[in-house]
């Protein structure tokens, strides 16, 4: 963990108007000093928690620890998931991402801009099955520099649409999402969870929205240049054991809309 980074994000959510919160802070295992730092700062503030895990449980079961602390302390009806490379902008963030929920909605996002001033590309993403799979199978051919099979798996995937998925640096899981799940879906490190997340959506009929009425800044791609160095061996290694999984939760929501 970044602890600049982190207090960067905590003080600015801090200066959240016209909304009640408490704010969780997951240090996840890290192994500098961050959790000394962040407890230094932050002891005596009382809408502040730190927790520390005894290992690095990746994006997942990170985010989980946090929110089934805000659901069983606080009874957290919505929980705001944010990147510690995130900074809030807009003092009514909170307050207008919550005033966007409505029925069916399960997972809500906003606008997101980058330190250039640029908004963040829109994410696109293959849902269906067999594209996933065509998706996964580019990505192992790729890693292993077959480029003629990695060409014939993309010419596959040409008949399949990839759909505009919120992105995971920011998203306000709702109550009507707690119907249904206690956290996100645990079995990946990193990468991929928004993916999953979508098609957890879709599996129970609820949908995913995104506002425009604010916005909130990312320094894209810090924290993984902090944990991994950018390297692209890691990050190759970790997208493809995700996307086992995408294929497998993929295949099984294919296989339920067919009979």
């Amino acid at each position: 963990m970044n602890f600049a980074e982190t207090i960067q994000c905590v003080d600015s959510v801090l200066g959240q108007r016209e909304c009640n919160f408490h704010i969780i802070v997951v240090d996840n295992g890290s192994d500098n000093e961050s959790f000394m730092h962040l407890n230094k700062k932050y002891r005596y503030n009382s809408l502040i928690t730190i927790v520390h895990t005894n290992k690095n449980y990746g994006f997942a079961k990170g985010n989980n620890v946090g929110i089934s602390y805000a659901r069983r302390r606080y009874n957290a009806e919505y929980v705001l998931l944010l990147n510690s490379d995130t900074v809030l902008c807009d003092k009514l963030y909170l307050k207008k991402m919550i005033d966007a929920d409505e029925r069916g909605i399960g997972v809500i996002g906003s606008k997101i801009y980058l330190l250039n001033g640029k908004e963040q590309s829109n994410y696109y993403e293959y849902f269906d099955f067999p594209g996933t799979l065509y998706r996964y199978l580019s990505l192992w051919a790729a890693k292993s520099g077959w480029d003629e099979a990695e060409k014939c798996f993309q010419r596959k995937l040409k008949s399949f649409k990839p759909i505009r998925i919120l992105h995971g640096c920011v998203l306000l899981l709702t109550p009507e999402f707690f119907n249904y799940y206690a956290g996100l879906y645990d079995r990946t490190f990193l990468y991929g969870e928004e993916i999953l997340l979508f098609l957890a959506c879709k599996k129970v009929g609820i949908k995913e929205k995104e506002i425009d009425n604010t916005y909130l800044i990312h320094k894209a791609g810090q924290s993984s240049r902090i944990l991994y160095s950018n390297r692209n061996s890691i990050r190759e290694k970790l997208t493809l054991k995700s996307y086992k999984y995408i294929v497998w939760e993929s295949f099984k929501l294919f296989k339920k809309e067919i009979f």
